[in-house]
């Protein structure tokens, strides 16, 4: 879902702080290509919930999906996620361009 870790890492925390979701999931499997010259082998969802705890989000309430490397692929996986454990409604962060 597209977007940058920090876009929405900042946008989720900012509707968990105003009481629109009990929890968060960073989602994303995808390695960011300038983080590895540095041998910091760090998904999207890792860094997305490195901005949403820098938002003083409590740990508890983030979990991680560290899957898909692709918009369609995060959909799959947020898919299998949701159909697991039972939620019918969730609020995805992605970016302007793709919520049109």
């Amino acid at each position: 879902l597209s977007g940058n870790a920090r876009d929405r890492g900042t946008e989720a925390a900012r509707l968990f702080q105003a009481g629109y979701a009990p929890r968060i999931v960073c989602l994303g499997g995808e390695r960011n290509y300038f983080l590895e010259l540095f041998d910091m082998l760090i998904s999207t969802a890792e860094l997305t919930k490195r901005v949403v705890l820098e938002q003083l989000i409590p740990a508890q309430s983030i979990e991680l999906l560290e899957k898909g490397t692709s918009t369609f692929e995060e959909f799959e996986a947020i898919t299998a996620m949701c159909t697991a454990r039972g939620w019918k409604k969730i609020m995805v962060v992605s970016s302007r361009f793709h919520s049109r």
